[in-house]
């Protein structure tokens, strides 16, 4: 372990305290990295994993956790990846006051080097109020981004699959905003203009060869992602410009079934029309033809209830009322939805098509 330190120290990063530089803080069996940015995290990162496969160690990464898990021969010996903000630093040492971080000024970024990247959109905060991100993690996207980590975890583990090539990843956080995903994808089209990019075309003052930054993750070949069909929805039409392949694990939406549109998305789970279906069935199974339904604003609720609205007609089954939860939903709104809800008195029951925080 020592020569790891060393080496990560060698590097001159970390967080300056007075005259010294703290870039690793050591502890039983873990130790974590502290950096002041993301590039500087990277550095420090690719470092530790440099000089650990010298050592015959295999590092698998989680980032839902934030944590190393670093297996060898003789011992298991874990690193915890810890990423403080300048303005965190002081909070750490208990040295003096500090204000708490702005989520819409940190750029929710992961990147892992590798010889192929695949993107990764997934909303590891809920949205904010008065901010793209809030401070609400939301469990489901950590779970679905820790299960892409898992799965190129054990590619890269395993010789026989990609023997010499090594997976990478570029997550972003789309903080549950369809907006805001679209504006942090463009990462990805970036990432991929600058691979083709040829250098003889620029020059620099001082006759340097230009090149890109240290955090630059290669071209992204293609994406996992989004949750959310609106994200999807947004997100795929730009990709498909570029011709970047995008697979999401959650978006349901009917429309991403038009492949004259979107030519270059697929997705592992079926479309809403099964969905809708299925909810008219359990409906009628249980007698009921008189209910109520809310859904979400956006491609998912309002798709997805379209269908249901017909299929229930097509089957007898009434609707007493069709409440639609804006996407800038307060409280109020939702008890404005509940009162007219308790007014239906004869309705046996209240259909959702709704996000999960929108259930909640």
């Amino acid at each position: 372990m020592d020569t790891i330190i060393e080496a990560v120290a060698s590097l001159n990063l970390g967080y300056r305290i007075k005259n010294k530089r703290i870039s690793m803080i050591c502890y039983a069996d873990h130790a974590a990295i502290i950096a002041e940015n993301e590039d500087h995290l990277q550095r420090q990162r690719f470092k530790f994993h440099q000089i650990s496969q010298r050592l015959n160690m295999t590092i698998s990464i989680n980032l839902g956790t934030s944590e190393l898990q670093l297996a060898s021969t003789r011992s298991q010996l874990g690193m915890l990846l810890v990423l403080l903000f300048t303005p965190l630093i002081p909070f750490l040492f208990a040295q003096q006051e500090t204000t708490k971080p702005q989520l819409d000024k940190i750029q929710a970024t992961t990147i892992i080097p590798g010889d192929i990247v695949l993107g990764g959109l997934f909303p590891v905060h809920e949205r904010g109020e008065k901010t793209p991100c809030g401070n609400k993690i939301y469990n489901r996207g950590i779970q679905r981004m820790e299960a892409m980590m898992f799965a190129i975890d054990r590619i890269n583990a395993d010789p026989t699959i990609l023997p010499n090539i090594t997976l990478g990843a570029h997550i972003i956080d789309t903080c549950s905003r369809d907006t805001y995903a679209l504006n942090q994808s463009l990462q990805f089209v970036t990432a991929s203009a600058l691979n083709n990019m040829v250098t003889a075309n620029f020059e620099c003052f001082d006759n340097s060869i230009p090149h890109t930054k240290n955090n630059y993750s290669g071209p992204v070949f293609g994406v996992v992602g989004g949750s959310y069909s609106s994200v999807s929805l947004q997100v795929a039409n730009l990709l498909g410009l570029f011709r970047i392949p995008q697979i999401s694990p959650a978006s349901t939406a009917k429309a991403l079934s038009d492949k004259n549109r979107f030519k270059y998305f697929a997705r592992t789970v079926p479309p809403d029309t099964f969905q809708s279906s299925a909810l008219v069935d359990i409906v009628k199974s249980v007698n009921w033809s008189y209910v109520s339904t809310v859904y979400s604003e956006g491609s998912y609720g309002e798709y997805g209830i379209e269908v249901f609205h017909r299929e229930a007609q097509e089957r007898n089954v009434c609707i007493a009322t069709a409440e639609k939860v804006p996407s800038t939903a307060d409280e109020k709104e939702f008890d404005s939805i509940i009162m007219k809800l308790k007014k239906k008195v004869n309705a046996r029951g209240v259909i959702l098509f709704t996000r999960a925080e929108d259930a909640r």
